[in-house]
């Protein structure tokens, strides 16, 4: 939104600011929508209408990553890189040009199974695993960067990009919070949601 309306704080934060920008944002988005999400089931012990935005979201996300991943793996300009306010054709092109970034996709996916394992409701242990490998991958970048090895921030030329730093904080912020969430979730059977899909 700073970038949309031109707010210059936020805009410093990121001088450079392209499509993968964009991209990440709309994909963290999503995702503390989705621990919000979590969170509220667990406060209101509600269903029904949350796993529903829980499901959609994780799909919404994995269209994104999946698509970002796809276009820089073969190289294709899919569209969705239209989608972004005053960017030039070559930093469109950028996106389907550079190596996409793994560290960040891998984190996103563990992010997609959480809400999916935590819309059946029992999937505990599995979605502790995912937090783990999202602020284990996380740390790995930090420790990379404080010790200037390139591979550990996921920086693999023709392979990957960098993992930037604000990223993996936040990842690693996630990453916590999902921990935290699915340490204390109950495992329930005859999940309302998933019954009803059967």
């Amino acid at each position: 939104m700073g970038f949309v309306f031109g707010i210059q704080p936020v805009q410093s934060l990121f001088p450079q600011f392209g499509p993968r920008i964009f991209i990440t944002a709309v994909a963290f988005t999503c995702s503390g929508i989705i621990l919000y999400a979590i969170v509220q089931k667990k406060i209101k012990t509600v269903q029904g209408e949350i796993d529903i935005l829980i499901v959609a979201l994780s799909f919404v996300l994995m269209l994104i990553v999946g698509i970002v991943f796809m276009s820089s793996l073969f190289h294709v300009n899919t569209g969705i890189e239209r989608l972004f306010l005053g960017e030039t054709m070559n930093s469109i092109q950028a996106v389907s040009q550079e190596p996409s970034e793994i560290g960040t996709n891998i984190n996103f996916l563990c992010i997609i199974l959480i809400g999916l394992f935590d819309v059946q409701g029992k999937k505990r242990s599995l979605c502790i695993i995912c937090s783990g490998i999202i602020i284990g991958i996380s740390i790995i970048a930090l420790v990379g960067y404080s010790t200037a090895i390139p591979a550990l921030y996921y920086d693999i030329n023709g392979i990957s990009t960098k993992m930037n730093i604000p990223v993996a904080v936040v990842f690693i912020l996630l990453g916590g919070s999902f921990l935290y969430t699915s340490i204390t979730m109950k495992e329930y059977k005859n999940h309302m949601f998933t019954s009803k899909l059967i």
